[in-house]
């Protein structure tokens, strides 16, 4: 069997476009190697939005008012009519170390919303060090504008944010660093996870049992991929297993003796690269210290 399979693999190598695949696929691994060695600064930032009050269509009675307070120790309160609550992971995803005095002064490091809009409220929740002295405060010259400053943060070193405000969107973030001109790199929406979900409200645990649903289904597609692969690969051992394999058409069989179908393992490379590529983009990218 294995003599076989040696065999086939040879006459597939042979063929002119597998040639050409497996070069395109080296040179893609070395591209991703050479970027993997490089040793240079990379500021990362992810982020999620809850609505909690109100929203863009949403319309409360003339007789119903909302009031912020900020501090319940202070009378101060601030009337509004929606608020959200913005989670930021921001952490070093590069191998240097961001000194807080690289920042340049005139174009701090800052989260800006919608212009007719208010910070309420932001605070730290979650540090990996202490020591790196990260913090954050609104702009006293413009209420939709939260400015961060740190100390330093080595690689892996990062800070969850929350932030609650009365904008509809999530915020820009701004800000020039000494040695990264591209500057802050936006890895998308945070993951959703379970204990988010488990705290809100009846749409929110319905949409984590769609969640569930889904990752227990791009799982399954993964599994019957590599079922696909292997009996492809390995004809006679399923023959063996099951018999019926090699009777599915009389014309035809799926599975023929001693011979690899290699239509059957593309189909389930094919077939198994959307659920992979689905995981690896939904994966949790942050230091696993920030994780809720």
């Amino acid at each position: 069997m294995i003599s076989n399979f040696l065999n086939e693999l040879a006459k597939l190598l042979n063929q002119g476009w597998v040639g050409a695949l497996i070069g395109l696929f080296s040179l893609l691994l070395a591209v991703y190697l050479y970027r993997l060695s490089q040793v240079f600064p990379r500021l990362a930032v992810q982020m999620s939005n809850t609505r909690l009050i109100g929203g863009r269509h949403a319309e409360l009675p003339n007789n119903v008012t909302i009031y912020y307070q900020r501090d319940l120790s202070q009378p101060t309160k601030t009337e509004v009519s929606q608020l959200t609550k913005t989670t930021i992971v921001l952490w070093n995803a590069g191998k240097t170390t961001f000194r807080g005095n690289d920042i340049v002064s005139g174009d701090p490091l800052r989260f800006e919303f919608e212009s007719n809009s208010q910070i309420l409220d932001s605070k730290i929740t979650l540090v990996t060090r202490h020591a790196n002295l990260f913090a954050i405060h609104e702009d006293s010259t413009k209420s939709y504008v939260a400015i961060c400053e740190f100390d330093f943060l080595d690689p892996q070193d990062g800070v969850r944010i929350e932030i609650l405000h009365t904008s509809d969107e999530r915020p820009t973030m701004y800000g020039t660093i000494r040695g990264l001109p591209q500057g802050c790199t936006d890895w998308g929406s945070l993951p959703i996870r379970g204990k988010q979900l488990n705290s809100r409200n009846g749409k929110s645990k319905l949409l984590l049992k769609i969640l569930g649903i889904s990752n227990f289904l791009h799982f399954f597609m993964i599994i019957f991929s590599v079922f696909m692969i292997a009996v492809g690969l390995f004809p006679d051992l399923f023959l063996t297993l099951l018999p019926r394999l090699g009777r599915v058409s009389q014309t035809e069989p799926l599975l023929q003796q001693g011979k690899v179908n290699w239509t059957l393992v593309s189909c389930g490379i094919v077939y198994g690269i959307l659920p992979v590529l689905f995981l690896w983009f939904e994966r949790r990218r942050f230091p696993k210290r920030l994780a809720e």
